[in-house]
């Protein structure tokens, strides 16, 4: 992130001025850290029209997260634009004094590289990350926004992040085009649910993009995309007294999240899985789980016809097989005989 930020806006008022949307609108329901951020924005306009977000935080102490999640809000209510430079980094902010409630002045200075909003519908194809350059990996680490998530990804996973890893953060920011604030939160909140390394943290990413999640808010109105799937696996598979570990976890991330199945075919291959093992094994019903979703199966009665096929297969393959045949050896060609065991007992004694 660029270290002065400039400030513009469409009033040659010179004067500290507070819009009427903001103080009728916002005042009373903003968080007041938010109210803090805006109120200094518009004094830093008037007095210098340029700032930095370490210099916010330091004057209020807050975290650079708290200013940019300020920033995110004001921006969300439609009081100000965000503008960002080639690299998406924040270079600017237009303030608009409109209603505040659905305008949408935009800078006239606003440059190109704004990031565009999202459309997507349920079915949008999620970009495929690109292999990344190690000049471009290398770049992202040292901006401002890259070193603090960075940081912040390894102090809650407890690991040193590979360059695999820094590259899935560095796709997350440029290509499903999350925030920083975003992206934080994804690393917190996974952490919270047992999901510690960037890998699997991917899938939750993958996810909230799928659902159009652009914010932290947002996020947390979604559900989490195993939530109810883990309450069904717990109870089909019988388990009882413990919580799921990290790895039985991923199983049902992989199975809600990558094969998209829902709970009723979960629950089922949860059932076969009890009545094969007689035990819970998650890699038993993730070779089932594996095998629906090979044959393109997603719903019972497509499992149903999966089941039927395979017996008409094996009950043809049954039939075709060969009657069972006595071999012809040494050992069974030969013509039976009928031994008087007495008169072999009475030869023995005798010689």
């Amino acid at each position: 992130m660029t270290s002065e930020i400039h400030l513009h806006d469409n009033s040659s008022i010179n004067a500290t001025y507070v819009p009427n949307a903001f103080i009728d609108t916002y005042l009373a329901a903003a968080p007041g850290d938010y109210v803090k951020v805006y109120l200094y924005l518009l004094r830093c306009l008037n007095g210098g029209n340029s700032f930095s977000i370490r210099k916010i935080a330091d004057i209020f102490e807050y975290t650079e997260g708290d200013v940019k999640r300020a920033l995110k809000y004001w921006e969300k209510v439609n009081m100000l634009n965000l503008e960002f430079n080639e690299s998406g980094e924040l270079a600017g902010i237009f303030f608009h004094y409109g209603s505040g409630t659905g305008s949408t002045a935009k800078s006239p200075e606003a440059p190109k590289a704004q990031p565009k909003e999202k459309s997507l519908k349920k079915d949008a194809a999620v970009p495929a990350k690109r292999n990344y350059s190690s000049k471009e990996i290398s770049e992202f680490a040292g901006t401002e926004a890259g070193e603090q998530l960075i940081y912040l990804a390894e102090l809650y996973t407890g690991k040193t992040l590979s360059p695999d890893d820094i590259a899935t953060i560095y796709y997350w920011k440029m290509q499903l085009e999350f925030s920083p604030d975003l992206i934080e939160y994804l690393i917190e909140n996974c952490v919270s649910h047992k999901v510690t390394t960037v890998r699997n943290m991917d899938k939750t990413a993958l996810y909230w993009y799928y659902n159009n999640v652009t914010t932290r808010k947002e996020a947390k109105k979604l559900p989490s995309a195993d939530a109810d799937s883990k309450s069904v696996v717990v109870k089909a598979l019988g388990i009882k007294g413990r919580d799921l570990n990290e790895w039985e976890c991923e199983y049902i991330r992989k199975w809600t999240c990558d094969w998209k199945f829902g709970d009723s075919i979960i629950k089922e291959a949860c059932r076969r899985t009890i009545a094969n093992t007689h035990q819970p094994s998650f890699e038993y019903t993730d070779s089932i789980l594996a095998n629906w979703h090979s044959e393109k199966a997603s719903s019972m009665a497509e499992i149903i016809a999966l089941d039927d096929a395979h017996k008409a297969k094996s009950a043809e393959k049954a039939k075709k097989a060969p009657s069972a045949k006595t071999p012809n050896s040494k050992f069974n060609n030969f013509t039976s005989r009928n031994y008087d065991y007495d008169d072999i007992e009475r030869l023995l004694l005798t010689n």
